[in-house]
């Protein structure tokens, strides 16, 4: 009798050990490694995550041999059980992240004279896991919206993406620069229409080495198209430049997209402030 006893108690707390889970499913405390200090800190948010689910459990044990009945001989040898095995599913979403940066974001061309002037006007910056889109001006794009399908069949899924969200497209639209005032503090009516000064872009991907941001050298002349070749600003709405994956997009400070900008004032042009006031957005390429 007491031996029964002792099997019940036994069978019943294996049971209850393989029943219990030994964690709650939660995300885990994720940490990074930081280079400055040569120690372990906690990743933030927008770094990393780690989800954790499905505790298990088993037991190792050795059992009677087959055929070890209560009155029988000879003797048999006990058997071991099946060695315990936990099957991991250990997966790792890396999502798309892209560093994006931009030598400038404000350039003033103060013109004392009409004539095509040219210059070289800003430089983004990145560094990816992914090919990059740039998106000029306004317009409506595919972009990374969602992650669907759970922790098994997970992936991003894409939406439309409109410039402007609010319908005003007189901050975010590319197009020519449009006069807002007179320097001379005339009124509005003042000067011969149309007073605004057409504008034209051309750019081109450097890899290596950023370019110089004031002087465009020998090398960048030689590859320049004609400037009827390059773009009017008010075409390049709803535009987008892709920036291949490549080994150096993977590093930093190695693709560089470098713009220029052609500027046509004629006599005609009023004097007065110009302005051209549009958006870039930068997202993974679909």
């Amino acid at each position: 009798m007491m031996k029964k006893i002792v099997i019940l108690t036994m069978m019943v707390f294996l049971v209850g050990l393989i029943i219990t889970p030994l964690a709650n499913a939660a995300y885990h405390q994720v940490y990074a490694w930081d280079d400055e200090t040569c120690a372990w800190r906690e990743a933030s948010h927008v770094e990393a995550e780690m989800y954790s689910e499905e505790s298990d459990g088993d037991v190792y044990q050795w059992q009677s041999a087959e055929g070890a009945d209560p009155g029988t001989t000879p003797y048999q040898e006990p058997e071991p059980h099946a060695p315990i095995q936990f099957h991991i599913t250990n997966h790792a979403h890396v999502f798309p992240w892209i560093d994006a940066e931009i030598t400038e974001t404000h350039l003033t061309w103060d013109i004392f004279q009409p004539g095509d002037y040219m210059s070289k006007t800003f430089i983004l910056q990145f560094m990816a896991n992914c090919p990059v889109q740039v998106h000029l001006g306004a317009g409506t794009w595919q972009i990374p919206a969602r992650f669907v399908g759970g922790k098994e069949n997970g992936h991003i899924e894409m939406d439309y993406f409109t410039k402007p969200v609010t319908g005003d497209v007189t901050d975010v639209e590319i197009g020519k620069k449009v006069r807002q005032y007179s320097l001379l503090g005339k009124d509005d009516v003042s000067g011969t229409p149309p007073d605004e000064i057409d504008v034209r872009y051309w750019w081109y991907i450097a890899y290596g080495s950023k370019p110089d941001t004031a002087y465009i050298s020998d090398e960048e002349f030689a590859d320049m198209p004609p400037k009827e070749e390059w773009s009017l600003a008010e075409d390049l709405n709803c535009q987008s430049i892709v920036v291949p994956d490549s080994e150096e997009l993977h590093t930093k400070g190695m693709v560089h997209l470098v713009f220029f900008e052609d500027l046509d004032v004629e006599a005609c042009d009023s004097e007065g402030k110009y302005v051209d006031l549009f958006a870039i957005t930068i997202t993974p390429d679909p």
